[in-house]
């Protein structure tokens, strides 16, 4: 029990979940999904690293 309490702990430090399949792949973008907004949808590669770039600017990351 205490290992998955741990395990868990540690996801929670996770910000954001991206997939990239072969859909992703193909039209450059990444499926995201943000731990504490929810489902973002496709968004651009680039426009992911903007934002992530500001998210550590802010301190919000």
């Amino acid at each position: 029990m205490k290992q998955k309490n741990l395990c868990q702990d540690g996801l929670d430090l996770i910000p954001y979940i991206a997939v990239v399949g072969a859909k992703e792949s193909e039209s450059n973008t990444v499926a995201l999904r943000n731990r504490k907004d929810g489902e973002q949808g496709e968004i651009e590669v680039e426009k992911v690293i903007e934002q992530l770039k500001e998210e550590i600017r802010e301190r919000r990351l």
